[in-house]
Order: structure tokens, then C-alpha cells, then sequence
């Protein structure tokens, strides 16, 4: 069999230390920019030509969740495909969608990694920019009614970087953004199963070659 895998890169160094620690089946790896997040559209058109540029492979693990049904009407190759029956990359890192409604239950938290924070398009860059244009006055007041249902900026420990510093780093943009920062251990027991192929059961959505994947094939988000 001859695996590839097709991944985001705000999950990139997460996966690698998992690949690293219990071996690498992929023949080849290839990582899509986090930042397309925000344009659905977009998203879509680089998944696909991710997938168009696969011509030999068996399987095709794409490490992603539902991303704003951006896989809703891609069509698989001649190759099987694997994808997380996961809301988003969230859920996946804190090891599934329940456990990311406990935490919610103590208040809608905006969830952070090293990961998506590095990507080249972020809630806190956005911030930063608005405060360019418009002064940190009009900044905070446009953010309040963005940010305005959440109550904290939840840091996930993924054991992938220096969560200490990540803390501190986090801890100056909690209190501009006006969020309670709350720091929450990681769960890469799911992420580990879709790395290392252990699909069975309902965690995982099996895509056969030439099928079409469908909106609700993934579970719905809050």
C-alpha cells in the first residue's frame, strides 16, 4: 500500500512529532497553508489541487476537520481516502468534539496552538492591523462585537513547543482582546489513530475511490 498524506500545517508539528515517534507509513507528505481557513472557497481549490497532483497512491489521509464544509463536493481519485469525523482541528487536538464542549460549558473560549497563532492569518494579527488603521480605540470597540460571546482565550498544551512561553506570549494578547486565558492540556490520542491507522469504528470517514464527499458526512459544529 502506498500512503500519502494531505494535512494543514497549523497541525504540522503536532503530526510530526507523532510521525517521529511512531514511525512515518507515508511515502509523501504535503501541507496546506492554515491561513485559506478564512476564504471556504479557497480552501477547497487547494484541497483539490492537492488531490489532482496525487497520481500514486493507495490511500490519501487528509488531516483536516469539516474546516467549514470546504470538503463538501470533492471527489476522491483513484485512491481511497481517510479524513477525521471531526467539526474542526480543535476537537481533533483536544482529542475529540465532546471534550471541547465540556470546556465550552465554562464559557465560549477561542481556542489557540503555536500552530494556528504561527499562521500567516490570525484572530490576533487581524487585531493588530485594525489597531494600525483605525487606532486601538476604534480597534477594541470593533473587536468587542467581534469577540463579544467569548468568554476565554483557551491555550491548548499539544506538547509540541514551549507551552511556558506560549503562556506569556498568550497572556498580552488575553488581556487586549479582553479574554480570560485559559490554559488547557491537549489530546493527540485522535490525531495519533489517523496518523497511525487505526480507522476502525466511527471516528474516521472512509471515502471510497471516485466517491463524492457530502456536508453531512461530518458532525456539526457549535
Amino acid at each position: 500500500m502506498r500512503y500519502v498524506l494531505l494535512a494543514c500545517k497549523t497541525m504540522q508539528a503536532e503530526m510530526e512529532q507523532i510521525l517521529d515517534r511512531r514511525g512515518n507509513m507515508f511515502d509523501r507528505i504535503g501541507w496546506i497553508e492554515s491561513g485559506l481557513h478564512n476564504v471556504t472557497e479557497r480552501l477547497k481549490e487547494e484541497i483539490t489541487a492537492g488531490l489532482e497532483e496525487i497520481r500514486d497512491a493507495d490511500c490519501v489521509v487528509m488531516g483536516f476537520g469539516a474546516c467549514g464544509n470546504a470538503f463538501a463536493g470533492i471527489t476522491a481519485g483513484d485512491f481511497e481516502m481517510i479524513l477525521p469525523k471531526a467539526d474542526d482541528c480543535i476537537s481533533i487536538m483536544l482529542g475529540s468534539y465532546q471534550r471541547k464542549r465540556e470546556i465550552m460549558k465554562q464559557g465560549e473560549t477561542y481556542f489557540l496552538t503555536r500552530g494556528w497563532l504561527g499562521g500567516e492569518s490570525n484572530i490576533y494579527k487581524e487585531y493588530l492591523f485594525t489597531v494600525e488603521k483605525y487606532g486601538k480605540e476604534m480597534a477594541d470597540i470593533i473587536y468587542e462585537e467581534i469577540l463579544g460571546k467569548y468568554k476565554h482565550l483557551g491555550i491548548i498544551d499539544t506538547k509540541a513547543y514551549d507551552y511556558e512561553s506560549f503562556l506569556e506570549e498568550t497572556a498580552v494578547m488575553a488581556e487586549e482582546l479582553h479574554l480570560h486565558q485559559l490554559p488547557i492540556e491537549g489530546d493527540l490520542s485522535y490525531l495519533e489513530r489517523l496518523l497511525t491507522g487505526f480507522w476502525d469504528g466511527g471516528d474516521f470517514i472512509r471515502i471510497a475511490p471516485h466517491q463524492t464527499i457530502m456536508a453531512d458526512m461530518f458532525p456539526k459544529g457549535k
